[in-house]
């Protein structure tokens, strides 16, 4: 299942990998930010692919030719979800690289007026590691709400379920530790305490929590499914 996703969407992943790099150069360059790159690519890539390979599941009922061969609901299931998980840590990784070579120009050229900020600025390995990180749990937390969505209904259907989904699971959460979704205080708050080795392996850990619940959740839903 893993090595089926990848051979559907290589073609298109070569041409967005080569996209990214020089988008996610330009981005640096015009904003004088490294940091923003790493969430900015892994975003682009992950959602653009994943809506593909998903789409390609109702491109000639192949979700239900699928089924003949010798895999379990469980392993398309299983399979999907690590290809994406596969897929956003690879966008994500390549947003680094695209950082870091923007970082490169800039020490190559500290004559040109769109780099010189970027020299100036250094570059700080922790802040990069967690907006890397940061990214990968945005990204799959996005997916796991979707992906569910998709195993249950199909993409066809999914699509019309998935903002509302998003924004009733946003309420339910502030709701839950009590935010003001009004005031960005919480915000401010909650990335002083992530901005630590602590929070950074806290963030970790709930991505596997949240990217796994989603998980099982989309194995259980898959199963009561008709094609």
């Amino acid at each position: 299942m893993f090595l089926s996703d990848v051979i559907a969407v290589r073609k298109y992943l070569k041409q967005q990998t080569l996209i990214a790099i020089v988008v996610g150069i330009f981005v640096a360059t015009m904003s004088g930010s490294l940091y923003a790159i790493p969430a900015f690519i892994g975003f682009m890539i992950s959602f653009s692919i994943a809506f593909t390979v998903v789409a390609l599941d109702e491109a000639s009922n192949w979700q239900g030719f699928r089924l003949a061969l010798p895999l379990s609901r469980a392993d398309v299931v299983r399979g999907r979800y690590a290809s994406l998980l596969a897929l956003i840590c690879y966008s994500t990784l390549l947003g680094v690289l695209a950082a870091l070579i923007a970082y490169g120009l800039a020490l190559l050229f500290p004559g040109v007026a769109q780099l010189a900020e970027l020299a100036s600025a250094g570059f700080d390995g922790f802040a990069m590691a967690f907006v890397a990180v940061l990214s990968v749990f945005l990204c799959s937390t996005l997916l796991a709400i979707m992906l569910p969505l998709c195993f249950c209904f199909g993409m066809t259907k999914a699509i019309r379920w998935v903002p509302l989904v998003a924004v009733l699971a946003f309420v339910l959460f502030f709701a839950g530790v009590g935010g003001d979704v009004t005031s960005v205080a919480w915000i401010v708050d909650a990335f002083d305490a992530l901005l630590t080795p602590v929070g950074l392996a806290a963030m970790v850990a709930l991505t596997v929590v949240v990217y796994g619940g989603s998980c099982l959740l989309a194995g259980k839903l898959y199963l009561k499914r008709e094609f």
